[in-house]
């Protein structure tokens, strides 16, 4: 279970996260919960797939939010045979 203080941190990315949807229109939220013995750390990854960029935010397991990545790649790979 989540502490209080590291739910409303999550609120926080998330609600940072909406700006990056205002930026670069729809996007797809991920979000990864690990627990350690330390705690739990948080990764939150917001996609937009049709302009290929993303962004990446991590609650660490001392409750410190910081943004880890931003990506705006401009090729697309396409896998086929």
């Amino acid at each position: 279970m989540l502490s209080e203080e590291k739910t409303e941190l999550l609120k926080n990315v998330i609600s940072t996260m909406d700006s990056f949807q205002q930026d670069y229109g729809k996007i797809h939220y991920s979000v990864n919960i690990g627990s350690y013995p330390t705690g739990h750390r948080i990764i939150v990854r917001a996609y937009n797939y049709d302009e290929n960029k993303s962004i990446e935010f991590v609650i660490d397991e001392t409750n410190e939010a910081y943004l880890y990545a931003l990506f705006e790649q401009k090729t697309k790979i396409v896998l086929g045979v």
